[in-house]
């Protein structure tokens, strides 16, 4: 005899002699549990805002503010031409708004930041209707 046939011989005797082991009779129920749970966990993206109702509110009010007060200091035109609404509401107004007299923006930066804004709102809405179509589900993890 061969030396590998001595080995042969010896594995089948081993083995022969362990047996084979059967599993139990809920084996593939458990393992299909186990997949279920793991289908489960996997499923870690939650749609979250990318910007939160609070903060809109808060981009909402500074914008409305920051436009107020542009329309208030930036010509005399328009407080001429609707000097009957100055008179009562809009010098209340000014009043206010002249109390931050210390801050003061040009009126190419209040347009600059103004047209920033709404192509900031566009984009953001635009990326929300693609990942509402999924097309940049690929993109989320």
């Amino acid at each position: 005899m061969s030396k590998e046939q001595k080995i042969d011989d010896f594995t089948k005797y081993v083995i022969k002699g362990a047996g084979l082991e059967t599993p139990s009779s809920d084996f593939v129920l458990n393992v299909m549990n186990v997949v279920k749970k793991e289908e489960k966990t996997s499923e870690v993206f939650e749609y979250k805002p990318i910007i939160s109702n609070k903060t809109w509110f808060v981009i909402g009010l500074i914008l409305t503010i920051s436009s107020i007060y542009y329309v208030l200091n930036s010509s005399t035109i328009i407080v001429s031409k609707y000097s009957y609404l100055y008179d009562s509401y809009l010098n209340g107004m000014k009043e206010f708004y002249t109390s931050f007299g210390a801050i003061s923006f040009s009126s190419v930066a209040i347009s600059s930041f103004l047209i920033f804004t709404g192509f900031m709102v566009v984009l953001l809405l635009g990326i929300k209707r693609l990942f509402n179509q999924g097309l940049l589900e690929n993109y989320s993890n």
